[in-house]
């Protein structure tokens, strides 16, 4: 079994939809975004992570 690595979301969010229930959580909105909406957030289209 996978051991899951402790997420310290220590860095400041950049997504701009501050009314997420998800906003400041870094690992449960990847997780989120990879799982349920099959896309990326917000915060890896506006730093140029993922071509557009």
């Amino acid at each position: 079994m996978e051991e899951k690595r402790p997420c310290s979301n220590s860095h400041p969010c950049t997504c701009p939809n501050t009314g997420c229930a998800r906003h400041g959580r870094c690992c449960d909105c990847v997780a989120f975004h990879r799982d349920e909406k099959k896309n990326v957030p917000n915060c890896f289209k506006i730093a140029g992570v993922v071509e557009k």
